[in-house]
C-alpha cells in the first residue's frame, strides 16, 4: 500500500505561524481578533495543497480549533468553563491518559477549555461548526461544496475525557448514563 504524498504528511500538522499566533493571543501579546486572518490564510494554504494532491474530501485542517472538537462543548447551553488559571482547577476531574490531556499535564499547562455540565444540556439550535462550513464555502468552488469535510464531535469523547461523575455537577445529572 502506498503512503500519502510526503508533502501532505509534513504539511498536515498545524502551521508554525498559526501555533505561534495562538500562543501570542493566549499570553496577551496579540489580540484575539488578529487570529482569524492567520487561521484563514492557513486554511487557504491547506485547501490548495489538498486540491493539488487530488484529494476530493477537503478539510480545513481543523485550523480554527484548538482541538478537534473545536468549540462544540463550550457552546452548548448549560456548559460552563471551570477556572482556567494554572493550578486553579481540580485536575483529578480529568483522565490524564486521554490523548488530548496527557501532553498538557506533562508540560504543566492548561488542557484546553475545561467545561462541565451545570444543568441539563439542551442544544442551542445552531452548530458551533456552521461558521467553519460557511468559510470553507468561500475557499472552494461551489461544485466542490459536497466534498467539504468537518470533524464532528461525539458526546462520548466528553465522557472519555473526564473521570466518572466528573463531567457534570450534581444538580445537572445523577449518573454518567443519564
Amino acid at each position: 500500500m502506498a503512503l500519502l504524498n510526503p508533502r501532505v504528511q509534513t504539511k498536515a500538522l498545524l502551521p508554525e505561524e498559526l501555533v505561534k499566533h495562538r500562543y501570542a493571543v493566549a499570553n496577551g501579546s496579540a489580540t484575539p481578533e488578529s487570529l482569524a486572518p492567520v487561521e484563514q490564510q492557513a486554511i487557504h494554504d491547506i485547501v490548495k495543497l489538498q486540491q493539488e494532491c487530488g484529494i476530493r474530501g477537503i478539510t480545513n485542517g481543523e485550523y480554527p480549533r484548538h482541538f478537534f472538537w473545536g468549540t462544540f462543548f463550550e457552546t452548548l447551553n448549560s456548559m460552563d468553563e471551570v477556572n482556567l488559571q494554572p493550578g486553579g482547577y481540580d485536575t483529578s476531574i480529568i483522565r490524564t491518559y486521554a490523548p488530548d490531556v496527557e501532553p498538557f499535564m506533562h508540560e504543566k499547562t492548561i488542557p484546553n477549555a475545561v467545561t462541565v455540565a451545570t444543568g441539563k444540556i439542551p442544544h442551542p439550535g445552531k452548530s458551533s461548526f456552521l461558521s467553519e462550513f460557511e468559510f470553507m464555502k468561500t475557499v472552494v468552488p461551489q461544485d466542490q461544496w459536497g466534498g467539504i469535510k468537518l470533524t464532528m464531535t461525539s458526546p462520548s469523547w466528553y465522557h472519555f475525557r473526564y473521570g466518572p461523575r466528573k463531567a457534570y455537577t450534581n444538580n445537572a445529572y445523577r449518573i454518567d448514563d443519564e
